[in-house]
């Protein structure tokens, strides 16, 4: 219940105050909450999974909730590098999450796709589902 609580939280200030402005008409296929975990490896050989949230807004921004990292951030796309592109900027938590990162999301049989990379921290990947409210 507390996760939906924070899904739908985000969802809230993201309507209330887009991030960026309205940059982008999202893929309406990509439009809502999506979880998963994330499996980070680091420039080291480190690897690590931590359970994900992210939300996609219709004017093409969204937001991430690391629960486990008690880190939040926003996505805002990269027009210049295609559809399903975005740029992650921390906003809470920026001690314990990497800020700057690039995603990119594809929508596949099994769920929502994604890589992400960061020059500094490595690269990350996962496969979200679809998150329905009951």
């Amino acid at each position: 219940m507390l996760r939906k609580s924070r899904l739908l939280t985000a969802v809230a200030l993201l309507v209330a105050v887009p991030v960026g402005g309205a940059l982008a008409q999202a893929d309406p296929a990509l439009v809502g909450a999506w979880t998963g975990t994330a499996v980070q490896t680091y420039p080291d050989g480190v690897v690590n999974g931590r359970p994900a949230s992210f939300v996609f807004l219709p004017d093409g921004t969204g937001t991430t909730e690391y629960p486990s990292s008690a880190c939040r951030g926003v996505l805002a796309p990269l027009l210049e590098r295609g559809p399903g592109v975005f740029r992650e900027t921390i906003t809470t938590g920026i001690q314990d999450c990497a800020s700057n990162g690039v995603f990119t999301f594809t929508l596949a049989a099994d769920g929502l796709r994604f890589d992400w990379t960061s020059a500094k921290y490595g690269v990350a990947s996962g496969v979200l589902q679809r998150f329905v409210t009951k």
